[in-house]
């Protein structure tokens, strides 16, 4: 019966299933909901019959599918398929793989069957679901382009929620062919071009055409995540906000717009706003486990612990992120003195990411209560009880002893270790790390060099001594070497890309380390970044500028090293 269905109808001309495949906004291949107009008429294929052997073929395939070995029938299909260049019985062949998921010979019958009616949606169809299933999105667009000229309904928008994970190579590829289709028109095309030229890096190109969207568009809530995401790449934050405010008061209070609003009085560090924005979030929404876990941060952030432990605890009863919730409730309970309500916290984490930081805490408490060595001791027995964890809690012993011991002590017990497993790269960097944090330049070259023989595409290895060896010696052509190995690795990576500028203001290429900092700073600004990226802008007599760089690094993080070093050498 299945057989019977698969093929019911297959003539020399076969009905068109019609469709395209579209996508859901997680980028999920997903069948169309409706069908699209039919084709546009056509002149009826020219009947001819088929030699005598091929058609013992096609009986024997028939037969084949009425006793179920639908493989062996698709066999003889394909190969009269390509033998016989005949439209019905590449349609019947398509069908079959089709039902029977064999993707590779679909692709080759679709294309014979495309090829001899190439006004028929159905083999386009098959066609684009093979190139999308192997990523050749190029391919892809062709096919759709076609569904689109035949009167079928193209989701172009398909391409947006794929352009983020696209090398930047193919991105480009891809834009160049959406201009070669001439299709301007459509707004989803138009969607998946910006969020391409996003990829590219062309943000203020990718911006126009968001916004064209999303004024002509405004109900596409994605349009308008794409103009906002753009605005943040500009780091035009106010705007954003601005314009989202817009929305929330013409549109009303939809979840991800008030979400997306509470992110950009973030970035502008409006923490008062964002409480009250989640406070409203909460009326609307008040089990969303994820609004409650953010405020509960926010006012633990501003000293407000009955209100944020209060939100913890709905947060664990609706089990959500109950470990996080745990953790958070034990950092609450220590902030009001009350240890033995903060342990049984600590303690009541299973697993995930707060495990470890919540063995810290304990250890912390225990050290306080009843001293460095049982602390330890708790630690040695964490390490016994999970030996699968058994480097982090090496690591996390490790740093009790930083925090509490004198050099020789914490050193002794990283030797210790070191020698028991010689070649642990991650053991070896960590104790190359602390011998540098004690200004035992020694320690970290000997460790991160033996960590280079053992793994040589270590970037992380390469950027730290190099970066060391820029600030800490003279050795800056050898730096050099070593961060541009690690750049060529992750170019994008924004501790390497400081370290590159402060080697190049080393070596005295201000106008080079100016640009490489200022890129390092728009990735990633922190403190340390923005003591440099000052410094270089002093050096170059842009005095006004360094200090205003300095000035706003200091009110996120006044208590920074890096920068009261800089306002103590410049005297400011």
């Amino acid at each position: 019966m299945v057989f019977l269905m698969l093929l019911a109808g297959c003539t020399t001309r076969p009905v068109s299933t019609g469709g395209v495949t579209a996508t859901d906004n997680a980028g999920e291949l997903v069948e169309p909901e409706q069908t699209p107009p039919e084709s546009p008429a056509k002149a009826p294929v020219p009947v001819r019959p088929f030699p005598e052997d091929a058609l013992y073929q096609l009986l024997l395939a028939e037969i084949s599918g009425y006793r179920g070995a639908y493989d062996e029938a698709l066999a003889i299909y394909r190969e009269q398929a390509l033998r016989l260049q005949d439209p019905g019985v590449a349609a019947r062949a398509a069908r079959l793989a089709r039902y029977l998921k064999k993707n590779d010979v679909l692709a080759e019958v679709a294309a014979v069957w495309s090829e001899l009616e190439p006004s028929h949606m159905e083999p386009w169809q098959y066609l684009t679901d093979f190139a999308i299933q192997q990523e050749d999105y190029q391919s892809a667009l062709r096919y759709m382009s076609k569904i689109d000229g035949l009167g079928g309904e193209v989701k172009f928008d398909f391409f947006a929620y794929r352009a983020q994970s696209l090398s930047e190579e193919s991105a480009r590829a891809l834009l160049e062919s959406m201009r070669s289709l001439n299709l301007d028109n459509l707004q989803h095309l138009q969607f998946s071009r910006a969020a391409l030229l996003e990829r590219v890096g062309q943000f203020e190109d990718a911006l126009i055409l968001a916004q064209d969207l999303n004024d002509e568009f405004p109900e596409e809530v994605n349009y308008l995540i794409l103009r906002i995401n753009l605005l943040d790449r500009l780091s035009r934050h106010e705007e954003a906000k601005v314009t989202l405010e817009k929305v929330l008061g013409e549109q009303g209070s939809g979840l991800r717009v008030q979400k997306l609003y509470v992110q950009q009085l973030l970035k502008l560090q409006d923490l008062e706003g964002a409480k009250l924005a989640y406070g409203e979030i909460l009326k609307d929404a008040p089990e969303d486990g994820d609004v409650l876990f953010a405020l509960a941060l926010l006012e633990i952030e501003d000293d407000e612990f009955e209100s944020a432990r209060r939100h913890l605890l709905r947060q664990t009863r609706l089990g959500h992120r109950t470990n996080e919730a745990h953790y958070y409730l034990g950092v609450v309970a220590e902030a009001m003195g009350q240890t033995a309500l903060a342990m049984r916290e600590y303690e009541t984490i299973n697993g995930g990411y707060q495990w470890l930081p919540a063995q810290r805490r304990l250890a912390d408490l225990i050290v306080d209560q009843e001293g460095l060595d049982e602390a330890r001791a708790f630690v040695a027995a964490r390490r016994q009880a999970m030996p699968q964890l058994n480097q982090q809690l090496i690591m996390l012993e490790a740093q009790l002893l930083v925090d509490r011991s004198e050099p020789p002590v914490v050193l002794a017990f990283l030797d210790a270790v070191v020698d028991r497993d010689p070649s642990n790269i991650a053991l070896l960097y960590y104790r190359g790390m602390v011998g540098q944090q004690f200004g035992r330049l020694d320690i970290l070259e000997r460790d991160l060099t033996q960590v280079l023989t053992l793994h040589p595409e270590h970037a992380d290895a390469m950027n730290s001594l190099g970066y060391t060896l820029a600030d800490q010696t003279d050795r800056y052509e050898e730096a050099l070497a070593l961060i541009e190995r690690a750049l060529a690795i992750r170019p994008d990576e924004p501790a390497f890309i400081d370290s590159m500028g402060w080697v190049l203001f080393k070596l005295g290429r201000l106008d080079e380390a100016l640009i490489q900092l200022e890129r390092a700073y728009e990735l990633f600004s922190n403190d340390e970044v923005a003591s440099h990226l000052g410094e270089v802008l002093w050096s170059l007599g842009e005095k006004r500028k360094a200090k205003k760089v300095w000035r706003e690094a200091i009110k996120k993080t006044p208590d920074s090293p890096y920068l009261l070093d800089v306002y103590k050498r410049f005297e400011l």
